[in-house]
């Protein structure tokens, strides 16, 4: 009978200690809490590290946390603070060399101690220079000289004038062949010098009378060029000798005044 009783009293002592519970809850503007409920432990469902709990005092930089990855999970990376600058990155820290100055290139003002280099101009190539032409009237004059021919000499009544021979020429046969008021001369020589001398010394001659030149075809092993002015035409033809020297022929076609 006891035991009820004791049992029956505690309840009792309980709801009287719950209801003054409720009382003072609704005085306070709290919600009311059972005593029960402050006794039960709460379970969290993620547990919170103290270093998170714990407030950063102003003006100093967090400590970086480093996290031991658990096996079967990949290893995360570190990350810098935000707050710490990367020395690494900074213009300021690490200036840009200066480049080294061309030794070659030209000075913004001139420096005495070293003299400017400057090139020579080159050397222009000089044309040669001809005989002056002449323009005055015909190559021969009337009357002509009656045909006829020489060996080993120049015929008489050649244009010599005209048609002179290589100073070193030895002449084998020449001659003269007048119609009307035109002169037909021919002459053939052998002279000691070599095919493009002897035509080079007929170029000048015949530039300083005004005939134009121009290559003329010729036989295998020779050179042979035309001469003319007007109506008045000359042929020269060089070969070489097989014992030396140059073996040429002149033939042409001038005519006189009327």
């Amino acid at each position: 009978m006891k035991p009820r009783i004791l049992v029956i009293a505690g309840l009792s002592l309980a709801v009287v200690i719950i209801a003054v519970a409720v009382v003072l809850n609704l005085m306070t503007g709290q919600p009311a809490t059972s005593p029960l409920a402050d006794s039960t432990p709460t379970v969290s469902s993620s547990p919170t590290s103290p270093a998170a709990s714990s407030a950063t005092p102003s003006g100093e930089k967090p400590a970086p946390t480093t996290a031991t990855p658990s096996a079967g999970q990949p290893e995360p990376s570190v990350t810098t603070s935000a707050a710490e600058p990367d020395e690494s990155a900074s213009p300021a820290s690490n200036p840009p060399e200066a480049a080294p100055a061309n030794p070659k290139a030209p000075a913004a003002t001139p420096d005495p101690s070293r003299p400017l280099e400057v090139m020579a101009p080159a050397q222009q190539a000089t044309a040669p220079v001809l005989p002056k032409s002449r323009t005055d009237g015909p190559l021969i004059k009337a009357p002509l000289p009656d045909e006829a021919s020489a060996n080993g000499e120049v015929v008489a009544g050649f244009p010599s004038t005209v048609i002179p021979t290589e100073p070193s020429s030895a002449v084998k046969i020449s001659s003269v062949s007048p119609q009307d008021s035109i002169l037909q001369v021919s002459l053939v020589a052998h002279s000691n010098l070599e095919s493009l001398a002897v035509m080079q010394f007929y170029q000048k001659q015949f530039a300083s009378l005004g005939l134009g030149a121009a290559e003329a075809p010729a036989s295998a092993g020779s050179s042979a060029m035309w001469f003319t002015r007007g109506t008045d035409k000359i042929t020269v033809t060089a070969t070489p000798h097989p014992g030396g020297g140059t073996e040429y022929s002149i033939f042409g076609v001038l005519h006189a005044a009327s």
